[in-house]
C-alpha cells in the first residue's frame, strides 16, 4: 500500500517534505531511494524547502533539520544515483550495440557463404565471435553458437585443426549452462561427431556421437526422430569400421524409433532401405528383401528418390539369389523408368541406372550359355545400348561440371569420374565398343581416373589418408584389373592401375 501510495504522488507530481518524512524507513530500499532522489533532482519545485512552517513543523519533532540543509542532501544522493543509472544505462548500451552486431555479422557471413566466398564469410564470423563475447558474456549460449558456426566454416574449407578446438569450447559452454541432460548439448556432440566422420576419423566420430545417444536418450527418449538420426550415423560408423552385426543392430533401432512414432516416414524409408543394402552386403538375401518389399509400402509416392533406389535394390537382392534373373531385370526396368523422368536433374541417377541394366543383362549372358544365338545377340544388344548411353550420359554430366569449376563441385566431380570409368567397363566386359578399341576405352578410363583437376595429389599414400571417392577409384581400379584381361592393356596401364590400390 506505502509503494503504491509513493508510485502515485510521484506520478502526481504532489511530493511534499511531509510526504517523505511520513513514509515508514522499511520502505526505503536502494531502488525506491534513487527512484524518489532521481524524481526531486529533476524536479526540485515539487518540494518547498523555503518554507518557514515547514521547517517549524517538522523540525520540532525531529524530522529533519533545516530545509537547506535537506536540500543539499537530497540533491547530493539524488546526483549519485543519477550518475550509477547513467553509467548503467550506458553499460546496457554499449551491449545491446555489440549483440546488434553479432546479429548482423552471422548474417552478412551466412549471405557469403551461400555464395562461397568463405574468405570473407570467415573474417565476419570471427567479428561475430568477438561481439558475441562482448554482449553476451564469454560463458553465454550465444558465443557457443558463433563458435560453432566459424567451426562449421572452418570444416567446410577442411580447415580441421582450426576447427577442432572451437567445437570443444561450443560443448563446454552449452554443458556448463544447459547440463549434461540437455538436447542442446546433444546437438552439438553430433555435429562434432560428423565433424570427424568427415575426416574418417571414425573412433572419434563413434566417441562423440555414443555421447549424443546418450543425451538425446536422457532428454528425449528413444521413440525420437533425433535419437534415431543419432543411432542411424553410429551404424555408418560401425559399418566403415568393419562391424556388421552392431551396424545392422544400430540400424534396425534407428527404423525401430521411427516406426514407433510413426512419423517422418520419408526419412524411415530411407533408413530401412540402406539396413537392407546393409543385410544383403552381409549374405542376407532373404531379409534384405522383406525389409525393401517393407519399405516400398510405406514410402510416399512423391518420394520418387526413395522408389527408385528401393527397385534397384530388390534388383541388386534378385540378382544374388538363384533363378531370380527375370524379377531383378522387371524390377530394375521399374526402377529406370522413374530415373528417366528425372534425368535431367539426376543425370548421374539415371546413368547409374543403366549401367546396372547392363549389367543385369552381362550376368544374364555369363550365367545362360544355353540361350539361343538369335536370343544371346538380342539381350547383348540392348545390354549395349544401355552401357552406351550410360556412357554418353555420364561423361556429359563430367564435361559440364568441368566447366562450371564451382567450388563445391569436387566430390561431384570425383563421383562423375567413377561412373564414366565404370559405364566405360560394362561396355569393354560385354565387348561393345563399336569403331573404339578395347585399348582406346581402357585409356579414356586411366585419363579420367588420373586426370589432375578431378584428383588431386595426395601428399600421403597412406589408405587411411584417402577420400570417400579416393578408395571408391581404388576398388574401380581393381574391378578394371579383375575384369579386363591383361593382354588387352598395355603394360604401363596395368602398373598405373594398380598404383591407385
Amino acid at each position: 500500500m506505502m509503494r503504491r501510495r509513493l508510485v502515485r504522488l510521484l506520478a502526481n507530481k504532489s511530493l511534499r517534505q511531509e510526504s517523505l518524512v511520513s513514509l515508514p524507513q522499511a520502505l526505503w530500499d536502494p531502488t525506491t531511494h534513487c527512484r524518489v532522489l532521481r524524481c526531486i533532482a529533476k524536479h526540485p519545485r515539487w518540494i518547498d524547502f523555503s518554507s518557514n512552517n515547514t521547517y517549524t513543523r517538522y523540525g520540532e519533532h525531529g524530522y529533519c533539520t533545516s530545509g537547506a540543509f535537506l536540500a543539499v542532501i537530497i540533491s547530493s544522493q539524488a546526483s549519485q544515483c543519477q550518475e550509477e543509472e547513467q553509467q548503467q544505462e550506458k553499460k546496457d548500451s554499449t551491449k545491446e550495440y555489440h549483440t546488434a552486431q553479432w546479429r548482423v555479422y552471422t548474417d552478412q557471413a551466412r549471405d557469403l557463404v551461400r555464395q562461397k566466398e568463405y574468405d570473407q564469410a570467415r573474417a565476419y564470423l570471427e567479428k561475430a565471435v568477438e561481439k558475441a563475447v562482448k554482449g553476451f558474456g564469454a560463458d553465454d549460449p550465444h558465443v557457443a553458437s558463433a563458435k560453432q558456426n566459424l567451426a562449421e566454416l572452418y570444416r567446410l574449407t577442411k580447415q580441421y585443426d582450426k576447427a577442432a578446438p572451437l567445437y570443444d569450447d561450443a560443448i563446454q559452454i552449452l554443458m556448463q549452462h544447459y547440463g549434461m541432460s540437455d538436447i542442446r548439448v546433444a546437438f552439438a556432440l553430433h555435429n562434432i561427431a560428423g565433424f570427424y566422420l568427415a575426416q574418417q576419423a571414425l573412433d572419434k566420430a563413434e566417441e562423440y556421437y555414443q555421447r549424443s545417444l546418450q543425451v538425446k536418450l536422457a532428454a528425449v527418449g528413444p521413440g525420437h526422430t533425433e535419437t534415431s538420426s543419432t543411432l542411424f550415423h553410429l551404424s555408418e560408423v560401425y559399418w566403415m569400421q568393419g562391424d556388421q552385426d552392431k551396424a545392422i543392430e544400430y540400424g534396425s533401432k534407428a527404423v525401430d524409433a521411427l516406426k514407433t512414432i510413426g512419423s517422418n516416414m520419408m526419412a524411415y524409408s530411407r533408413r530401412q532401405a540402406r539396413l537392407a543394402d546393409m543385410l544383403l552386403d552381409s549374405g542376407h538375401p532373404d531379409k534384405a528383401e522383406k525389409q525393401l518389399l517393407e519399405v516400398q509400402e510405406v514410402t510416399p509416392e512423391e518420394d520418387f528418390q526413395t522408389h527408385a533406389r528401393v527397385w534397384e535394390s530388390l534388383s541388386k537382392v534378385y540378382r544374388a539369389m538363384e533363378g531370380r534373373t527375370q524379377d531383378a531385370e522387371a524390377c530394375m526396368d521399374k526402377a529406370l523408368s522413374i530415373r528417366e523422368c528425372h534425368k535431367d536433374e539426376y543425370p548421374l541417377s539415371y546413368s547409374a541406372c543403366l549401367r546396372r541394366v547392363a549389367e543385369i543383362d552381362l550376368k544374364a549372358l555369363q550365367e545362360t550359355p544355353s540361350l539361343g544365338h538369335t536370343e544371346a545377340m538380342a539381350l547383348k544388344r540392348h545390354a549395349c545400348k544401355a552401357a552406351q548411353q550410360a556412357t554418353a550420359w555420364s561423361k556429359k554430366t563430367l564435361q559440364s561440371m568441368m566447366t562450371q569449376k564451382k567450388k563445391d563441385t569436387r566430390i561431384r566431380v570425383q563421383h562423375a569420374a567413377l561412373e564414366v570409368a565404370q559405364n566405360l567397363l560394362v561396355s569393354i566386359q560385354l565387348d561393345c565398343t563399336g569403331q573404339e578399341s578395347p585399348a582406346v576405352l581402357i585409356q579414356s578410363m586411366l585419363d579420367v581416373l588420373e586426370n589432375p583437376d578431378i584428383w588431386p595429389l595426395n601428399d600421403s599414400s597412406s589408405r587411411e589418408s584417402m577420400t570417400r571417392t579416393e578408395k571408391l577409384r581404388s576398388h574401380t581400379c581393381q574391378d578394371i584389373l579383375q575384369h579386363v584381361p591383361k593382354e588387352n592393356m598395355p603394360t604401363h596401364i596395368v602398373s598405373k592401375l594398380q598404383g591407385y590400390i
